[in-house]
């Protein structure tokens, strides 16, 4: 039976934007600071989520934890994109705007929590 990750969401809630959040703020304009702040919440919300259900899949590699990390970041953002493109009527370039972050940074971000996010102690009983 291959190994559980063991990942801490807590520590994933903290690393997700951290990782994920500068490339959001890079693609846009700078946004009021009240935009900021619940950006980086709804990202740590999120990372606190992805952190859990990467440390569900066992024998987790870097290559798969990438993988994975790239399809969250599809996604969460291309039907976003879409519909903004539809109702907005939004270019190609806005809706490159908003995809690549999310394609970039949440790949990243698993790599870096997969790494970085192990928990002190496993809450998995040993087999």
């Amino acid at each position: 039976m291959a190994e559980h990750p063991c990942l801490s969401p807590w520590k994933g809630a903290l690393i997700a934007p951290l990782v994920v959040f500068p490339l959001e703020c890079a693609a846009r304009l700078p946004p009021n600071p009240e935009a900021l702040a619940v950006t980086f919440a709804a990202l740590a919300v999120a990372g606190f989520c992805w952190t859990w259900v990467l440390g569900k899949i066992p024998g987790l590699v870097p290559a798969d934890t990438a993988l994975y990390g790239l399809f969250l970041g599809l996604c969460v953002s291309v039907p976003g994109a879409a519909s903004e493109a539809v109702w907005w009527k939004l270019d190609a370039l806005l809706v490159a705007e908003r995809v690549v972050p999310a394609a970039l940074g949440w790949p990243l971000a698993s790599l870096a929590i997969a790494r970085w996010g192990r928990a002190a102690a496993c809450a998995l009983p040993p087999r």
